[in-house]
């Protein structure tokens, strides 16, 4: 993240190194308070924050969300988690493990699946969230169908958008900051689809209404192109930044464009200045 606020001469960026900080002082505390075996030092924090997920702090789910809230974790986060976890699945149908698992958390009260391609997760807090598998209802496509099995779709946010670009002309590509565990935030692409008033996320491989998706990750949107002018965009954002840089299209759209947000340029694309990279 500091690469990218030093490039675009970019002041603002919250990035999400000091959440992941924090993250670690919460793991590091729980384990003290709960005596559980387990070497933080081993793992990378995103990745001992899975593993314990998945089998210890269930056990301990109270001692757990007391420490994250002395830290002002963002409670969204566990649903934006639980539909990553149950999109994840290798079998949807066999969910009640994993739905066990995510009722431990205090902003989820119930969840259900349809048994073919929607989940609904109900809470309190935040009301009911529903959302479809982009990897069910899109399997009439043959190419996007065949994209979704042979990718990890955990990561690449920007290239799937990229890549969903070239066959959903009437959607859009929009690039935002989205809000992380605690006060920091994260780039990421997504689809949108005017029409039918749905995001398409295969990162989460999930559709699911605009103002859901808006109200889970609270994205701050950078930019927003038409899906029929991802490229003519792309092409004239090359052109503004000198040297070129070696980031995903729809990422470099993004941050040329809140590099002109930050000068205050109010004109078009095509007449934007160019951005010469600080050496």
């Amino acid at each position: 993240m500091d690469d990218i606020v030093n490039l675009f001469n970019l002041t603002e960026t919250v990035g999400t190194d000091k959440d992941e900080k924090i993250l670690e002082i919460v793991l590091r505390e729980f384990l003290s308070a709960t005596e559980i075996d387990f070497s933080l030092d081993d793992y990378p924090v995103l990745d001992a924050i899975e593993i314990l997920k998945l089998y210890k702090i269930p056990e301990y789910a109270d001692v757990f969300y007391t420490i994250l809230q002395k830290y002002n974790y963002r409670m969204k986060h566990e649903i934006k988690d639980a539909i990553w976890y149950l999109s994840s699945l290798s079998d949807h149908n066999k969910n009640s493990t994993c739905i066990k698992r995510l009722l431990q958390s205090p902003v989820i009260q119930d969840i259900s699946f349809n048994g073919h391609d929607q989940f609904s997760i109900y809470s309190d807090q935040y009301g009911e969230i529903q959302y479809r598998l982009a990897s069910k209802v899109l399997a009439g496509h043959r190419t996007i169908s065949n994209y979704i099995k042979e990718n990890v779709l955990i990561n690449d946010c920007h290239n799937h958008t990229f890549f969903l670009s070239e066959f959903l002309k009437n959607g859009q590509s929009i690039t935002s900051l989205c809000r992380y565990y605690f006060d920091g935030s994260y780039y990421h692409s997504y689809t949108y689809d005017p029409i039918a008033d749905m995001v398409i996320d295969l990162c989460f491989d999930s559709i699911m209404l605009k103002s859901t998706y808006d109200d889970i990750l609270e994205p701050q949107e950078l930019s927003v192109v038409e899906n029929k002018e991802v490229r003519s965009k792309v092409r004239i954002v090359d052109e503004k930044i000198c040297p070129s840089v070696n980031f995903a299209e729809l990422l470099r759209v993004a941050l040329y464009q809140q590099y002109l947000n930050s000068i205050g340029y109010k004109g078009s694309l095509a007449e934007a200045p160019k951005l010469i990279k600080r050496p």
